[in-house]
């Protein structure tokens, strides 16, 4: 039997699951869980989509906690800087499993992220212990202009990750990339840091899962029941400057 244990929240009209704690998951393997969930039960929850999530990371939930760090259902990839995309981009880290996800039309491009948004257990394969995402190129979204290195730039509309000129800080809506120097496949993650995107996770790293769903789906499948989203009001800062004060800031950025 398919079982998570999910606490929901009500946002706006929209019922939102979280997954934590001990159930968190590779990226590959939250879709078969989520499968044998739906098949089970009837219903339709699914991840996430990025711009979403940065609709929720803009409330400070206490309950978000749960799932920090979280997949969305994105995947993304970039080359190495300056480097030409080739056939396919190709992203391990210590070994197996490798992340592939071919270029299509977009081979020999540089500076450029592609991002592919909806994914679902039909878009990933395995070849020989490796995860392909095997979709076509037309729903691949080009995202040119892709920094080279960290900093702060503007978000690019339909995908949220960042592009352009950089800037020493952020402005208004921009958002902070911390990118890895190599060649990078992967969901697009979110973390307690509103403002920071990450390429730089590994495929065995585990994520909570954020779903979304009807109310309906969510009581078929026993998830706690549902509380209203409020805002966390900025509470004093720690006294002593440490890692507690670090991720104070990062939950409560000053306004």
């Amino acid at each position: 039997m398919a079982s998570l244990a999910i606490k929901t929240l009500q946002f706006n009209d929209r019922f939102i699951g979280l997954v934590g704690n001990g159930e968190r998951k590779n990226f590959h393997k939250i879709y078969p869980v989520l499968d044998a969930l739906n098949a089970e039960h009837g219903t339709a929850l699914r991840l996430i989509d990025p711009r979403f999530a940065e609709e929720m990371l803009k409330i400070k939930w206490p309950q978000m906690l749960r799932a920090f760090p979280f997949a969305t259902n994105a995947v993304m990839a970039h080359e190495k800087p300056g480097t030409p995309l080739g056939a396919e981009v190709i992203f391990s880290h210590h070994g197996k499993p490798k992340y592939v996800l071919p270029t299509g039309k977009y081979k020999g491009e540089k500076d450029v992220a592609l991002v592919v948004l909806g994914i679902s257990s039909a878009d990933l394969k395995r070849d020989t212990g490796d995860i392909v995402f095997d979709v076509d190129t037309d729903r691949i979204i080009a995202v040119h202009n892709f920094p080279a290195a960290t900093g702060y730039y503007q978000k690019h509309a339909e995908t949220t990750l960042p592009h352009g000129e950089g800037a020493e800080e952020r402005l208004l809506d921009d958002i902070h990339l911390s990118r890895t120097d190599q060649a990078y496949v992967g969901s697009i993650v979110r973390d307690a840091d509103a403002w920071t995107l990450r390429t730089s996770f590994a495929p065995w790293d585990r994520f909570g899962m954020v779903i979304t769903g009807s109310q309906e789906d969510f009581d078929k499948v026993g998830a706690i029941e549902p509380d209203v989203a409020t805002k966390l009001s900025r509470p004093p800062p720690p006294r002593n400057p440490s890692t507690l004060q670090r991720l104070w800031e990062m939950v409560f950025p000053k306004e």
